[in-house]
C-alpha cells in the first residue's frame, strides 16, 4: 500500500491485509462493522517469505502497527533496514527484495511467530511463563523502535 523512507537506509512498509485470512475485532469499520487486524501481539513477529535467485528465504520482522487503532484497520506496518551490497548481515537478501517492491506488489507472510510476548506494564512471558526483564528505569511512554546492529535507533 505504501513505502516511506524514514532515514537513508530505513523504510516503513505498509501492507494491506487480505481480509479473508485475518482476524476481526468488533467495533471497527471492517466487514460487518469490525476491524480487520493481523492479530500480532506485542513481542511477536511475522515472517516474510520470498524466492530470491531461486532460493526460498524467510525473514522475521516485528510489526509496528497497532491492532487497536482505527487508522490501522486492514493494514500492517513493518520497519526494515535496507542494507548495501557489501554488508555481511544475513538479512541483506530480504531487505533488498523488499526495497525493490513497488506499491501494489504482493508479499507472502505468516505469523504470529515467536515465543516471547509483551503483556503490558513491563511484563513479558515466554511460552506462557513469566520472564524477568532487567529494568532500565521508569518509562513515561510506550514508543516503537526499529534498530540495527547497535548503530541507529529510529523512533517512530
Amino acid at each position: 500500500v505504501a513505502k516511506r523512507e524514514l532515514t537513508h537506509d530505513t523504510i516503513l512498509f505498509r501492507f494491506a491485509l487480505d481480509k479473508a485470512s485475518n482476524y476481526t475485532k468488533g467495533g471497527g469499520s471492517g466487514g460487518n462493522g469490525q476491524l480487520v487486524v493481523a492479530g500480532i501481539a506485542p513481542g511477536k513477529h511475522i515472517q516474510i517469505r520470498a524466492t530470491i535467485d531461486g532460493e526460498v528465504v524467510n525473514r522475521s520482522y516485528s510489526p509496528v502497527s497497532n491492532d487497536f487503532e482505527e487508522a490501522c484497520n486492514g493494514l500492517l506496518d513493518v520497519v526494515v533496514k535496507v542494507y548495501d551490497e557489501n554488508h555481511p548481515f544475513p538479512g541483506i537478501m530480504t531487505s533488498k527484495y523488499l526495497n525493490k517492491l513497488s506499491v501494489g506488489d504482493t508479499v507472502e507472510m505468516r505469523g504470529a511467530t515467536g515465543m516471547i510476548q509483551y503483556n503490558g506494564n513491563g511484563e513479558f512471558s515466554k511460552s506462557g511463563k513469566p520472564v524477568v526483564v532487567p529494568s532500565f528505569g521508569p518509562s513515561t511512554s510506550a514508543n516503537k523502535f526499529g534498530g540495527t546492529a547497535g548503530k541507529h535507533i529510529v523512533l517512530i
